[in-house]
């Protein structure tokens, strides 16, 4: 994810990436409870806009959680009989 959103803006260089480098297509999927597709969204032109991570304590039996920001140019609603 680091890698992504570093192809959009380098903070050490200051640099702007190239939009054909980091935009991509991008597939959200959504579920029931069990398992069942319910939809699909195809999302065009996503890049990596944030990230953030929690503390993370090797002491204890939690997982890394680490948070990411896709922002998306637009976005289409595919039914699963369309798939």
């Amino acid at each position: 994810l680091m890698a992504w959103q570093n192809l959009s803006y380098n903070v050490k260089t200051e640099r702007v990436g190239n939009m054909a480098d980091y935009k991509k297509t991008c597939y959200l999927c959504e579920y029931t409870p069990d398992y069942k597709l319910v939809r699909t969204w195809k999302m065009v032109g996503c890049w990596v806009s944030g990230l953030s991570e929690e503390a993370f304590n090797m002491e204890g039996s939690g997982k890394k959680t680490i948070t990411a920001t896709i922002t998306f140019d637009k976005a289409f609603m595919e039914l699963p009989d369309e798939l």
